[in-house]
């Protein structure tokens, strides 16, 4: 899921708490708000010292204080060791023996005071915690900060919440954690008028007026030969299931055959199984209910219960919540983590419902060590994975995880997490890592991983688990986002027949139209078939309804009300009935200010009407379906189910491998160890790599090491190819299993922090080019680059970016770029535009933050459609995207962090280059980079 996350790590106390709620003589506030605890430390700061033992990844623990001064909380930090931290946690507590009671509290703000002379780089977050509950993170926004006039700054963090529990009653320790997100802070950070408190507000509910049918009741049956679906008016449908079938694991246990057989009836039937992330642990409504929203809602648990490798690392489910809820005594550690996500993934399939596993992976470059680690621990316990990294793309972890890299011992460690927590499962998993891998919001997306790299990482973690760790109960997924607009563009990273049981795709609906409905459709469509042309299952990954963040909120699905999309569920339904696919997944419900895609029940009447959520009634009729499937209405079908007891069939008949060095893209400079993966291979088979260039080729024979085949590139062999792309190519019997393109023998030039790109290093190769510059897009859009010779002398090369977009879409390319432009002022570029006008966009991404420069908002741009301008743009011109009112001027601090360029077109809809709902035009880029200006406002020139 491509979302906004900040997971806090921290100690958990196990403390009890009694109490009814804020206290009533708790100071009431203007706009109903109930102070329910305060501090302004105008006294001192008694009962709050430093908390040793809370840090993360935090170095400077031994040097940090806290002190009184002046009527405020002086906090003595230096993040400055951990700069290349996303989140480097410090924290102070507060301790009260007899308690405070925050029963209610759904609120709290404080004053955060810097010295912005202590910080180059970076931002500052704080998270308040509890034990009890409270969990509320917010980012200190220092565009707003006022100068208090003795060299300070200071902005209010202010935090929502869902109303704490009866639980947090008495609360005897508070903390207070200063958070570090790539920053190089050192100095004092004090704290100010901080409360606690509860905003009455009037919540909107509705009373269901659908009744629901009973859980109880099975709406599909099982024998050894058929399955019982029904139709949308009811009727019995028997569908015969696949007893022999071919899967990536000729070993697939009985479990993982019968789950197979089972999704690929579903796909053939109308029917369609509902999924919903964390259904099992998370909700938004009353916990006085059930633990799962779906439950209170219809009486069943949904019939895909997804879980992600967050859960396993303890950050979104943990020993600790388990044993709170089913009173038991798993330890509480790494190893403790993996049994509880295996137990509550045990007690879902007990009541039905099919398992899949997702992988929001930390970044392996910035995995630390565990200092608790002994040995005979479990390996992965090597490492702490906890946190979000997900979108931190620090020392390339993508193209650092394969064999030979230097994030492989933590990547195969995860994977030995994976292996543990699979072997505890009593069931089978659907595995889907790496998903939403066509975009460029995780660092395996397609920014920051070319197509054949990406493959490989894919295959090596099939090849892992099933060989080397002999996992035998995973159905393999491959889901990348929307934005494939074709089969082939689909085909471009997948990782192949051989590594694939299913396929899907993640779509979120932001539009809330039938434009959006269609599209949705196209796209399963286009995915249903590429799934048929491979034999392969069909899902529909991850949707849901989205929108922007609404105030009060941390991240907002559904609205709390005036959602215009009705009957949204059975909308979904209706198109996945359509095609194969076996079932959609909604994502999780959090919370009501974390997001929630499901509706929720906050009451139920006496007369059994749920109160709740606006959307009851729509998920009523959708669960009442005859079509769709819950936990309740397969359980027994799928405990009848009984395929042969012969193992399956391997996916790809004969020996298939892939190549884990060198690495696509890369240069060979040296003698190198080329080292390949190869399964199914007999003794007899020729194994080989061919290196060429031109006309010039070296041949190895690949010898088997272990768990893989390797040779030895000679410092001769390598110089006789000579200097400049060229090609690695396994072979097995000489049939081709993968190429991939390498420079030989030249040394990488040394980089003008200055050029984004000149595209003369390219050599006029259109795949070298689209290895550095990664295209993104919308669905139903395309764009292609490729490298133009310039007409004035034939010798240089320009980018040619070409887009064929629908009215309301968009597309773009971005390259990354790590440089530090404090010592320039504007982005300068060659250009010509084509008249069309389109919402023409250069964006910098710097220090985290979004900003935006739009060229169709001068006249100067318009007005030169065909002819070659040269455009110089200050970086105080560039607006913050992602900020209310999108202020400008924050690059210019920011520049001193520069990751990415994009460049990007919108189409504008209504526009007169719009024919036919659809906008093509061709843009040209050269020369662009960072450059000084005397001038302050845009400059475009012929």
């Amino acid at each position: 899921m491509m979302q906004v996350m900040a997971t806090a790590m921290a100690v958990t106390m196990g403390l009890s708490a009694t109490g009814n709620g804020c206290p009533a003589f708790a100071k009431v506030q203007k706009n109903d708000e109930r102070v329910c605890k305060s501090f302004d430390f105008n006294k001192g700061i008694d009962g709050w010292y430093y908390g040793a033992g809370w840090e993360w990844d935090y170095d400077s623990g031994k040097t940090t204080t806290i002190e009184a001064e002046n009527g405020e909380l002086r906090m003595n930090v230096d993040f400055s060791k951990n700069s290349s931290s996303g989140w480097s946690q410090t924290t102070a507590v507060y301790e009260n023996k007899d308690g405070m009671n925050l029963t209610g509290s759904n609120q709290a703000r404080v004053d955060l005071i810097y010295d912005e002379k202590n910080m180059t780089t970076g931002a500052i977050g704080v998270k308040l915690y509890t034990d009890e509950g409270l969990g509320a993170f917010g980012l200190a926004d220092m565009t707003q900060a006022v100068d208090l006039g003795d060299g300070r700054k200071k902005t209010t963090v202010s935090f929502t919440f869902d109303s704490l529990g009866t639980e947090s009653g008495k609360v005897k320790k508070f903390a207070i954690q200063l958070v570090g997100q790539n920053t190089d802070y050192k100095g004092a950070i004090w704290l100010d008028n901080l409360t606690i408190g509860q905003k009455v507000e009037k919540e909107v509910t509705v009373t269901s007026t659908v009744v629901r049918k009973k859980a109880s009741t099975q709406k599909i049956s099982a024998n050894q030969k058929k399955i019982n679906f029904q139709t949308k008016d009811g009727k019995k449908k028997e569908i015969s299931y696949q007893k022999q079938m071919r899967l990536v694991d000729e070993k697939a246990d009985q479990a993982t055959r019968n789950t197979y057989a089972y999704l690929r009836s579903v796909g053939e039937s109308e029917d369609v199984i509902y999924g919903h992330q964390n259904d099992y642990f998370d909700k938004a409504g009353s916990s006085a209910l059930s633990s799962s929203d779906t439950k209170d809602v219809t009486g069943s648990y949904a019939g895909v219960f997804g879980i992600d490798g967050l859960s396993l690392v303890g950050d979104e489910y943990s020993a600790a919540r388990y044993n709170k809820t089913h009173k038991d005594k798993i330890k509480e550690n790494g190893a403790g983590n993996v049994k509880a996500a295996a137990k509550i993934t045990n007690e879902a399939i007990k009541n039905g419902s099919i398992v899949t596993l997702s992988a929001h992976m930390p970044n392996f470059a910035q995995v630390k060590k565990n200092p608790k680690y002994k040995k005979g621990d479990k390996s992965y316990t090597k490492y702490i994975f906890n946190g979000y990294t997900v979108g931190s793309t620090t020392k390339d972890p993508a193209n650092n995880i394969l064999p030979g890299g230097s994030c492989n011992k933590q990547y195969t460690a995860y994977l030995d997490m994976i292996a543990d927590y699979a072997k505890q499962v009593d069931g089978s998993i659907l595995f889907r890592p790496f998903h939403e891998n066509t975009g460029s919001w995780f660092w395996w997306g397609a920014a920051f991983c070319d197509e054949e790299t990406y493959k490989n990482i894919y295959r090596y973690t099939v090849t892992y688990l099933r060989d080397t760790k002999g996992i035998h109960n995973l159905i393999y997924v491959y889901s990348p986002g929307s934005e494939p607009a074709s089969i082939a563009e689909f085909e471009e990273r997948y990782p192949g027949d051989a590594y694939v049981d299913m396929v899907g795709y993640d779509m979120y609906d932001r539009t809330h139209d039938k434009e959006w409905l269609d599209s949705y459709q196209k796209q399963a469509q286009l995915v249903d078939s590429f799934a048929k042309k491979h034999k392969k299952l069909f899902a529909f990954t991850e949707t849901g309804v989205a929108n922007e963040t609404q105030p009060g909120d941390h991240q907002t699905a559904l609205l709390k009300q005036g959602n215009p999309s009705k009957d949204w569920y059975r909308k979904v339904m209706q198109i996945a009935s359509k095609t194969s696919a076996s079932y959609f997944l909604l994502w999780a419900n959090f919370s009501k200010n974390d997001g929630y895609y499901s509706p929720y029940v906050d009451e139920v009447k006496k007369d059994n009407r749920l109160v709740g959520h606006e959307f009851l009634d729509d998920f009523l009729n959708f669960y009442n379906d005859p079509r769709s499937l819950f936990a309740s209405d397969q359980r027994q079908a799928i405990a009848a189910l009984s395929v042969s007891k012969d193992k399956a069939k391997r996916a790809v008949s004969g020996a298939v491998g892939y190549l884990c060095t060198p690495i696509a893209n890369t240069r060979v400079t040296k003698p190198v160890t080329i080292r390949a993966n190869v399964s199914g291979a007999a003794g007899k088979d020729l194994v080989v790599v061919e290196l060429s260039k031109d006309k010039k080729k070296v041949t190895l024979s690949l010898k088997k090491k272990g768990d893989h085949y390797e040779a030895n590139l000679t410092k001769k062999d390598l110089l006789s190819l000579g200097e400049g792309i060229g090609k690695v190519t396994l072979k097995i019997n000489k049939k081709k299993q993968q190429e991939l393109e390498v420079i030989f023998n030249q040394e990488k030039p040394v980089e003008d922090p200055t050029l984004v790109d000149d595209f003369e290093q390219y050599y006029g190769a259109d795949s070298r080019l689209t290895s550095v510059w990664t295209v993104n897009k919308d669905t139903d859009c395309s764009l292609k680059l490729s490298l133009q010779k310039k007409e004035e002398d034939g010798q240089g090369y320009y980018l040619n970016f070409a887009y064929d977009e629908k009215d309301t879409g968009w597309a773009g390319t971005t390259i990354n770029k790590e440089s530090d432009w404090s010592g320039q002022n504007a982005l300068g570029f060659d250009m010509i535009p084509d008249g069309k006008n389109q919402k023409t966009v250069i964006q910098i991404t710097a220090n985290g933050n979004v900003y935006e420069a739009y060229l169709n908002d001068y006249e100067a741009y318009r007005s030169k459609g065909g002819k070659k301008i040269h455009v110089v743009i200050p970086f105080a011109e560039f607006c913050k995207r992602d900020e209310s009112g999108h202020p400008k001027g924050g690059l210019v601090e920011d520049s001193r962090q520069v990751t990415s360029l994009g460049l990007w077109v919108n189409a504008i809809k209504g526009s007169d280059a719009v024919e036919n709902e659809r906008v093509r035009g061709v843009l040209c880029y050269d020369n662009i980079r960072a450059v000084t200006t005397q001038e302050t406002e845009v400059s475009i020139t012929e």
